[in-house]
């Protein structure tokens, strides 16, 4: 083993730059995904993750998905996933029904919910060019910078 790693196999605790990078990606990531909540909600009174659920529902195959399979596609627990559900069908946006024995379900957009979903499209787009993609060089492979305690400042050149 090299002086790097540890006696697990694991390498040694992250150096102080790489800490600097994971941790400006985490803020990065963590402001774009609060900026485009915000502005979806904002116009729209549509929540992130009302808007998940409908994008997940509008691009699976005929507008349906078991509700496993849909909470295993956002990453939610069975928990989470199903109180969201509940809140969305109240609104006319989600439909539910048994999918056979036990307690699965199949879950299915309502055309309340399609219209919804594709009148919200613009404007999740606006937020995402504003908040995400104007990081990302159009022309190569990744991000022109992150950001650093003080802001965007860090110039990330795209390695290859």
């Amino acid at each position: 083993m090299g002086s790097d790693t540890t006696h697990s196999g694991y390498q040694s605790a992250l150096t102080t730059r790489e800490k600097e990078l994971w941790r400006g990606f985490l803020r990065f990531s963590g402001n774009a995904i609060s900026a485009v909540e915000r502005d979806l909600f904002a116009a729209t009174g549509l929540s992130g993750a009302d808007f998940q659920i409908l994008a997940r529902l509008h691009e699976s195959e005929d507008q349906r998905i078991g509700q496993k399979q849909l909470g295993e596609l956002v990453g939610w627990t069975t928990t989470r996933l199903s109180h969201q559900l509940a809140r969305m069908q109240t609104r006319g946006f989600v439909e539910r029904a048994p999918a056979g024995r036990g307690r699965l379900m199949t879950v299915w957009l309502t055309e309340t919910g399609r219209r919804t979903y594709e009148s919200v499209l613009p404007v999740h787009a606006s937020s995402v060019r504003t908040h995400f993609l104007r990081y990302f060089d159009a022309d190569g492979p990744g991000l022109r910078f992150l950001c650093d305690d003080e802001g965007f400042e860090l110039d990330i050149e795209s390695r290859s």
